[in-house]
């Protein structure tokens, strides 16, 4: 919970990705923020964005082990995010 709240999470959403995550949740969020925002109802792409940008990720850059970058696909009709090679 604390690895949250220094990045800015607040604690009724840090309850729920605890929820969902469990014991791993500073490693999934670690391994990629973005996920948050199509796991965790309340989460979307701009909170994920934040958090990731506050833990040095940069958005222009394919994340690690993925090969992918995010992108916002709300003018594409779908309010999540999605990924381009």
């Amino acid at each position: 919970m604390l690895f949250l709240a220094e990045h800015g999470i607040s604690s009724g959403r840090a309850v729920r990705i605890y929820r969902t995550y469990g014991q791993e949740s500073i490693a999934k969020i670690k391994e990629n923020p973005y996920r948050l925002a199509d796991d965790i109802r309340g989460i979307g792409f701009k909170t994920a964005d934040e958090l990731a940008a506050k833990m040095g990720i940069d958005r222009k850059q394919p994340l690690p082990g993925t090969g992918r970058r995010p992108v916002h696909a709300s003018g594409l009709g779908q309010p999540r995010p999605c990924w381009l090679p």
